[in-house]
Parts: structure tokens; sequence; C-alpha cells
């Protein structure tokens, strides 16, 4: 999609909660070529 595409917004938030809940985090970070880079960590069971 591209930044004219109707979204809700409600995706990385989802993502961010249900992470969170198994205790893992969500980190953001300016991507290499532009954009954001988006990191899901969770520990092995």
């Amino acid at each position: 999609k591209g930044p004219d595409s109707d979204g809700t917004g409600l995706g990385l938030g989802f993502v961010r909660a249900l992470t969170e809940s198994y205790g893992g985090t969500v980190t953001i970070r300016e991507g290499d070529r532009g954009g954001a880079d988006f990191r899901v960590t969770l520990d092995r069971a």
C-alpha cells in the first residue's frame, strides 16, 4: 500500500497488544532505505 491508501491504523496497535500480552516487545526504527522497520521479539517457549 502507498501513502494514499485508506487504512484504519489499527494493525500495529493490535500487533503491539498481542505481542505484549505474551511478554514480548515491538520496536520501531527508521528503515535503511526510508520508511520504517518493525521488529517483534518473543521469548522461546
